[in-house]
């Protein structure tokens, strides 16, 4: 019996621990919650003794979904929440409105989402547990990049301030972790290509979803991943285009694809071609640290450097060729990276079963 009644206080101790950290009550300090949960254990159990007791149930008012999401965006900010103990307000105010960014795959946790998920007074967390030794941890990990950060989840832990909220989240880039590991955790689980931007993302995933076969990205072998694409404004917008590789195992072919960019509207295919195997990709730019040759043939037998900054195409097996934007045709012109006879290069269009046409 007494082994029993342990079993059952260390069950009540961990489950009162793990909930003041994760759906933390706001007007209680930390010595308060701790000495609930300490009378917890030593109050007799009230519930059926067979039942195991859920960990990490989220409170009635909150959105379960939403207790833990993942974010697949860019880049978005934890800022600050409301004052809630007026002995703070100095520090309160002397914190900057920004907390703390946050990137691509970072998990956050929701302590009031009972508004709406991404409503204006909703709270997050980047811990889902609050205790002093969770606190002492983040500490240790963004105490110098993010001081301000840390002090405020610090008050927001004692009680002292709400919670932070966000900015530059939607519906769209703040998902549950079902949904981000359904759209996201596959494609995108490789530490470079995870740093494609959230747009060529979306139109990635677009075009996959409108093919007949799944795709993935080119095994890359034992070369470098950034190979596999290539990141650069080509269409002088101002936006980052993405050229990739692409993989279809079921049909046996490889596909090159570049994304353009448009302000305020989503990428879309500009180029498609289809190649026998894999290929490296690089976008050649003035750079005086690589210094990278902009220079390339085009048509020509002396190289010479187009209008617009070209991607260099290296095949696994043939001969590679650049690729340059036209924006007359909003099209790419493909040039072989060979003396030519003074003829100018073949122009690409969106269509990937297009032939190629001469100017």
């Amino acid at each position: 019996m007494l082994l029993f009644l342990s079993g059952a206080a260390f069950a009540v101790l961990a489950l009162a621990g793990g909930m003041a950290g994760y759906w933390y009550v706001k007007n209680k300090s930390a010595a308060e919650a701790l000495m609930e949960a300490e009378a917890a254990v030593a109050a007799p159990p009230t519930a059926d003794p067979d039942a195991v007791p859920e960990a990490d149930a989220p409170a009635a008012a909150l959105q379960p979904e939403y207790a833990d999401s993942i974010f697949a965006g860019d880049e978005a900010w934890f800022v600050k929440g409301t004052l809630l103990d007026p002995s703070a307000k100095a520090e309160w105010e002397a914190l900057p409105e920004r907390l703390g960014s946050i990137g691509y795959d970072t998990r956050i946790f929701c302590v009031d989402c009972s508004r709406k998920p991404l409503g204006a007074e909703s709270e997050f967390s980047p811990l889902h547990d609050h205790r002093p030794e969770m606190l002492a941890d983040f500490a240790r990990q963004r105490g110098q990049s993010e001081p301000a950060f840390v002090r405020y989840t610090t008050l927001a832990s004692a009680g002292k301030v709400g919670f932070p909220r966000l900015a530059g989240t939607t519906d769209e880039t703040l998902l549950t972790r079902e949904r981000f590991m359904e759209t996201y955790g596959v494609m995108f689980d490789n530490n470079v290509l995870r740093t494609i931007p959230w747009h060529a993302k979306r139109a990635i995933l677009d075009w996959n979803d409108a093919q007949e076969e799944n795709w993935r990205f080119a095994d890359q072998g034992n070369i470098d991943p950034q190979g596999l694409y290539s990141q650069h404004d080509f269409n002088l917008d101002g936006i980052d285009d993405v050229a990739v590789v692409m993989h279809c195992e079921a049909c046996e072919e490889h596909r090159l694809l570049l994304f353009a960019s448009r302000k305020d509207k989503p990428d879309y295919l500009l180029y498609q071609e289809r190649i026998e195997a894999r290929a490296l990709l690089k976008a050649l730019y003035p750079d005086p640290e690589e210094r990278w040759e902009r220079e390339i043939y085009m048509g020509g037998t002396e190289k010479l450097s187009p209008p617009q900054d070209p991607l260099l195409v290296t095949p696994q097996e043939g001969t590679p060729y650049a690729l340059v934007y036209d924006p007359k045709f909003d099209a790419m012109r493909r040039y072989e990276q060979r003396p030519g006879t003074g003829e100018r290069g073949n122009m690409k269009t969106k269509d990937v079963a297009g032939t190629a046409q001469q100017e």
